[in-house]
């Protein structure tokens, strides 16, 4: 209604802390529960209002610490969210993971992160994994995550939506479901989009 220009559309966001809050760097199985029941869960339900299934999530954004801890639990995460909402089996699910650029920011990973992921969103270009020689075989549990080095070029409005997770310490966890601005603006009738793009 103001006019601005949309960069994604927050489908839903979801933060979980569970376990025995000990100070290591542990996610918990919260973040599970994100998926749990398939499409009816609070992340199906999430894609389904706007239209959206299981396949249409086309990119991930991991928190990627290239620590042995978090990054085998970050792809377990993302291969159980996967299957439960009923992704088509080997489906490629491309991975961004841009902390080898950015380094470890003071308490705004994810934000950047959600930033990266729009970018890859709204120009339908997955960036490298920098400084990725070859990914570490006990990730294999996410066999349809795909881990580049180099730059994936899609087409346009192929990724209609994502995922941003983050994985702190004391088993808290965080993730955001991001839509691409597209899918908001197809649903508009033809003079409210107009009306917009004036």
């Amino acid at each position: 209604e103001m006019g601005l220009p949309i960069y994604g559309v927050i489908a839903g966001a979801w933060s979980c802390g569970d376990g025995i809050q000990r100070s290591v760097p542990a996610p918990g199985p919260g973040l599970l529960s994100i998926a749990a029941g398939g499409m009816k869960s609070p992340l199906g339900t999430a894609l389904t209002k706007l239209g959206l299934g299981a396949d249409d999530v086309g990119a991930v954004s991991m928190h990627g610490t290239s620590t042995q801890a978090n990054d085998r639990n970050e792809t377990a995460l993302h291969g159980h969210l996967a299957a439960s909402l009923g992704r088509t089996e080997g489906l490629p699910l491309p991975v961004i993971a841009q902390k080898a650029l950015t380094g470890h920011c003071k308490g705004g990973a994810a934000a950047w992160q959600m930033i990266g992921l729009m970018q890859a969103m709204n120009e339908s270009v997955l960036p490298p994994m920098q400084n990725l020689d070859e990914p570490d075989r006990a990730l294999a549990d996410g066999q349809h995550l795909v881990l580049s080095d180099e730059a994936i070029r899609m087409e346009p409005g192929a990724i209609r939506a994502g995922l941003v997770t983050s994985l702190g310490f004391g088993h808290v966890g965080a993730a955001v479901c991001v839509a691409h601005a597209d899918v908001l603006l197809e649903s508009l009738d033809s003079d409210t989009l107009a009306r917009y793009a004036e």
